[in-house]
């Protein structure tokens, strides 16, 4: 080792630098301008660095959690520039951003703890057959939680898949946002009515109607799954086989 390195090695060795993201760090190895281990205090963890990036703060730390405080890098070969990345911060945002409005359709969704590490869900992509696919108009396929296990309130590698925008559209229950009637029905006042509605192919189709709230419910429930049958059918050797058998087999219930 050269002079002017280990002076300068005995002279960084212990020394503290603050970051701009992820709390201190302390130099605990010097072996060269562009070779500098630190370790940061929490969580704690051992950093190769430069003396750059230890100047300017820019240094961090793997485990340190910078999405929504929970999700984390991690150590292994992903970075931010995988394209599974873009997933996995979308999926921060819907469960626990407030900017979205506080989704109540998200209030109780949960990420799994292995997927706080970006590399354990990064690695779950890669083995994912869709991760990279597009539609037929071009657009990315969406991560899904909901279709293969109805109900379903958590992100986790045995109930995700990934599936086309209209797939992932498809069982929507608006919920949160349709009121007290049940699904696909709607009231009019005008003819004191139930009216059967389903949203096919971006059109609104009204179905029949009643003024038994529950006969009206069982037109749309009939006719919905007919119609997520005909999508499954459409999607078959383009989605999930998992995911295909999982709509065949949806039943839409007065309680969705």
């Amino acid at each position: 080792m050269k002079a002017e390195v280990i002076k300068k090695r005995d002279e960084l060795l212990g020394a503290e630098f603050d970051t701009i993201s992820c709390g201190k760090c302390f130099v605990i190895d010097y072996s060269g301008a562009n070779n500098i281990l630190v370790m940061f205090y929490e969580p704690m963890c051992l950093v190769k660095t430069r003396m750059d990036h230890l100047k300017t703060g820019l240094v961090r730390n793997p485990l340190y959690p910078s999405v929504r405080n929970l999700g984390y890098i991690g150590i292994g070969e992903f970075d931010s520039t995988h394209s599974s990345y873009k997933f996995w911060v979308r999926m921060f945002r819907r469960v626990f951003d407030e900017k979205q409005g506080y989704n109540k359709a998200y209030k109780d969704v949960v990420i799994c703890k292995g997927w706080l590490n970006f590399q354990n869900f990064a690695r779950w992509c890669e083995e994912q057959k869709y991760l990279n696919a597009v539609d037929d108009k071009g657009k990315h396929y969406q991560l899904d939680k909901d279709i293969l296990f109805k109900g379903n309130r958590i992100y986790s590698p045995e109930t995700c898949c990934f599936v086309p925008q209209k797939v992932n559209a498809l069982l929507i229950s608006g919920k949160t946002s349709r009121g007290k009637f049940p699904i696909g029905v709607t009231y009019c006042k005008r003819d004191k009515v139930y009216k059967a509605i389903l949203s096919r192919n971006g059109s609104v189709i009204t179905l029949g109607q009643s003024k038994d709230v529950e006969k009206s419910f069982q037109l749309y429930k009939r006719a919905k799954e007919v119609y997520i049958k005909e999508v499954a059918e459409y999607w078959k050797d383009h989605i999930d086989e998992r995911a295909y058998q999982a709509l065949l087999n949806y039943e839409v219930e007065i309680t969705d």
